[in-house]
C-alpha cells in the first residue's frame, strides 16, 4: 500500500531468481490499482533484477492508500519459479532514488548487534533515478586486512571519471560527493571498484 499523491512519482523494484539451472524463466507484473505498469522476465542465469518505473499523473483514486501488487509466475512449463523480491521504494518524482545493482550481493543481518551490510565484488553499481543533482555517497565496512593481504584501493566512478578514490587499512567511513552531471551522463550509475576481493567470497566487504 503506498499513500496517494497528486505528483508524478517513481518507483524501484528489485529482486532475485532463486531457481537452479534447468529452472524456468519468472515472469513479473506489476500493478497499481489493478492497472497494469510494467511487465518483465528474469531467467536464472541473470539471477537479478531493479528495475525503475515512473507513474507521472502520480498515484489518484479513492482512498488514502493505492495498491501496488507483484506478481510472478513460471513462464514456461508446469514448473515452479522461485523468486523474491529485495529492494523496493517509491517517491516523489523531484527526489532520487537509488538500488543496488549488479556486482553487489545480498543483504545480510547480524541479529545480535542489529547491523546490516552488503559484500560488493570488484566493481558494483548503484542506480540512481531523479533529478541529476549532486549526491553523496558514504561507505562504512570493517578493515579489508581481515580477509586480504594489503590495503585495497577503492574507487567511486560516474560519467567515466574517478571522483574519489582511498585505500582502507582499518575500519572505515568514507565519503565522496558525485555531481549530478557525472551520474546522469552514465545513465544513473555509480560504480564502486577494487582492485583487491576476498576470494573465498569473491568480495570486499564494503557496507553502503
Amino acid at each position: 500500500w503506498i499513500r496517494r499523491r497528486g505528483e508524478p512519482m517513481h518507483l524501484l523494484i528489485g529482486g532475485r531468481h532463486l531457481g537452479h539451472p534447468g529452472d524456468p524463466d519468472a515472469e513479473f507484473e506489476l500493478r497499481i490499482d489493478g492497472a497494469l505498469v510494467d511487465r518483465w522476465r528474469l531467467s536464472v542465469a541473470e539471477a537479478n533484477f531493479l528495475r525503475f518505473a515512473d507513474s507521472p499523473a502520480g498515484l489518484p483514486g479513492a482512498g488514502t492508500f493505492a495498491r501496488l501488487q507483484v506478481v510472478s509466475r513460471a513462464a514456461a512449463g508446469n514448473g515452479t519459479a522461485e523468486v523474491a523480491v529485495r529492494q523496493f521504494d517509491a517517491q516523489p518524482a523531484s527526489q532520487v532514488i537509488y538500488g543496488f545493482g549488479p556486482g553487489w550481493h545480498e543483504d545480510e543481518y547480524e541479529p545480535a548487534t542489529g547491523r546490516r551490510w552488503r559484500w560488493s565484488s570488484e566493481r558494483s553499481l548503484l542506480r540512481l533515478k531523479g533529478p541529476g543533482r549532486d549526491v553523496r555517497v558514504t561507505l562504512r565496512g570493517e578493515s579489508p586486512l581481515r580477509y586480504v593481504g594489503s590495503a585495497p584501493t577503492v574507487k567511486v566512478v560516474a560519467g567515466g571519471r574517478t571522483l574519489g578514490q582511498f585505500s582502507p587499512a582499518a575500519d572505515f567511513e568514507w565519503s565522496v560527493v558525485v555531481p549530478g552531471a557525472a551520474w546522469t551522463a552514465s545513465g544513473g550509475d555509480i560504480a564502486i571498484e577494487t582492485d583487491r576481493v576476498y576470494l573465498d567470497r569473491k568480495s570486499t566487504r564494503l557496507n553502503s
